[in-house]
């Protein structure tokens, strides 16, 4: 999938078996040529950065299994970044928040 520019792979994660480690879903992103890889399965939020690429759970708006509870991702891809922040699925406040530098995806 592409949008504005980057190229993205989605997937729900469990036939990447992401419960078992985020290998699998790391390779499926280099088969496919994918800079940012948005998955669920986990329930969890998570934001991880290998080689170049960044791999990003939104969490779980209904079912949490993680310690941030309810939440939901904001992706706004601007110019030079594309800034996340993860809210918390019942008063929407930010919980967490980081940027992603768009130049340095054209690396990968």
């Amino acid at each position: 999938m592409f949008h504005d520019g980057v190229r993205a792979l989605l997937s729900h994660g469990h036939r990447l078996k992401v419960q078992n480690g985020l290998d699998k879903l790391y390779h499926k992103m280099v088969k496919e040529d994918a800079q940012i890889a948005l998955f669920g399965h986990l329930h969890t939020i998570v934001f991880q950065h290998c080689q170049g690429r960044y791999l990003i759970n939104p969490g779980s708006i209904g079912s949490s299994r993680g310690p941030e509870g309810e939440s939901y991702l904001v992706m706004e891809f601007k110019e030079a970044t594309i800034d996340l922040s993860w809210h918390d699925a019942h008063s929407h406040e930010v919980t967490a928040d980081t940027k992603i530098d768009r130049q340095a995806l054209k690396d990968v």
